[in-house]
């Protein structure tokens, strides 16, 4: 699986977006990463052309007419170690517009695709496809030039794409809250939408806030021909916190250079033989910045996918074995101590302990007595520690090496406890026969 991702793109043709791609994923190469670069621009393909790749042998259509089965098997070597590509399409009629089931087959391709860093350059425009390409990565990098074109482009593509995002985890009869209408339309601020979309539904309001929050994008000047010019990348920025609440830092302002141009039309990236000149610094420091970004997110990504591995487990574990409250008194008997307590509660696999004095962290298995000490009704089983709170004195015990009686008397108990819970429910309680409660 790609660990990290990235998307390049922007509101406009012309500013440098597959430069802007191609030099970043060459420097994270030299960096030690393997990297994959997607040429995800369906209707004007040409990343191919800046590695002096000829006829590419796979295209990216081919895999959307299934005459390869996987990405990976679209893949094509490049004379940069640690990097492969994936060209896209020829520009026939409709290749910037494939169906909605082949969109998201590609993202979730994408998705599975073996490599420490995935970054997609992303067509111009503000389609469904480009916004859901662009939207898919964990950092989304825009790249503008300083004219006024290019920026009011940038920003209302990136204010497009943010829409979309929103539009994507808020109910359907929600959506309607966060297009703008009327004489102002396009004027208002994400604030003035969301505090709309709030007045009909509290919680969507609420889940796009987090979500709005959690986005990360950040923003590249490029072919800037002085440093005023990189005032007004600063500015967008500004602009970008102001009306749509999102921090967007700018993290590079590329300067116009001759050995940039001059190696697109050579066919051999910039970064393959630009030296230490300022603008090489320039991609390194970049590639640093977004490496860095981007891992923290997946770091953060992977924790939540395991949190919810637990819990999916433990949701599991209480539909098979469901609990119920249980007190009767217990003993565990573990390398030569004898510990106290009372059951919380029972179920067939295991059973839940409140005890007087915390057991010792270094005993998992034992024997636990349960039941009226010394008497007949005593269930003497042996058991492993399952998961234990020290602070609430209370241990999770699973059953081990269960005979055939010990089975029974454990379902016996199980039942005994369902039953009682059974009765403390109000409705199920009124329905029975006094002589039923008073056995």
């Amino acid at each position: 699986m790609a660990k990290i991702s990235f998307s390049v793109g922007g509101g406009k043709g012309g500013t440098g977006k597959s430069v802007v791609a191609a030099n970043l994923a060459i420097t994270m190469a030299q960096g030690g990463k393997r990297v994959i670069l997607l040429d995800a621009d369906l209707g004007a393909a040409n990343l191919h052309t800046m590695f002096g790749i000829d006829r590419p042998r796979v295209l990216l259509e081919h895999f959307f007419r299934r005459e390869v089965p996987t990405l990976s098997d679209a893949l094509t070597d490049t004379a940069i170690s640690n990097l492969k590509l994936i060209c896209g399409g020829m520009p026939l009629p409709g290749s910037a517009n494939p169906h909605h089931a082949t969109k998201i087959k590609l993202i979730r391709h994408l998705r599975d695709l073996d490599a420490d860093v995935l970054i997609a350059d992303i067509g111009a425009g503000t389609s469904y496809n480009v916004l859901d390409l662009f939207n898919f990565a964990d950092v989304r990098v825009v790249v503008f030039t300083s004219q006024l074109t290019s920026v009011h482009n940038g920003y209302g593509f990136l204010k497009a794409a943010l829409h979309r995002h929103l539009q994507r985890i808020i109910p359907v009869p929600a959506r309607q809250y966060l297009a703008s209408a009327g004489a102002h339309a396009g004027d208002e601020s994400l604030a003035d939408m969301l505090t709309r979309l709030a007045s009909y539904d509290v919680a969507a309001a609420e889940t796009a806030r987090t979500s709005l929050a959690n986005y990360q994008a950040c923003l590249v000047g490029n072919m800037l021909g002085s440093a005023r010019e990189g005032y007004v990348i600063n500015a967008v920025s500004q602009m970008v916190r102001d009306h749509l609440h999102l921090e967007a830092p700018v993290i590079g302002l590329i300067h116009h250079g001759e050995k940039i141009t001059r190696s697109v039309n050579e066919r051999t990236p910039f970064m393959l033989r630009s030296g230490i000149e300022a603008n090489a610094e320039l991609f390194r420091k970049m590639a640093a910045t977004l490496v860095i970004n981007a891992e923290r997110i997946s770091r953060a990504r992977q924790e939540a996918l395991v949190n919810q591995a637990v819990m999916d487990k433990y949701k599991e574990y209480e539909r098979r074995f469901p609990r119920f409250k249980l007190c009767v008194p217990v003993q565990f008997l573990a390398e030569g101590e004898v510990y106290s307590g009372a059951t919380k509660n029972i179920a067939k696999g295991g059973v839940g302990v409140f005890f007087d004095t915390m057991i010792a962290p270094d005993t998992p298995v034992g024997v636990l007595r349960i039941g009226p000490m010394g008497k007949s009704g005593t269930l003497k089983i042996r058991v492993e520690v399952r998961h234990r709170l020290d602070d609430k004195k209370l241990v999770g015990f699973s059953f081990t090496e269960i005979s055939e009686e010990q089975s029974h008397f454990i379902e016996a108990m199980v039942a005994r406890a369902s039953a009682t819970a059974a009765l403390n429910v109000p409705g199920i309680r009124s329905s029975l026969p006094p002589n039923i409660l008073q056995n």
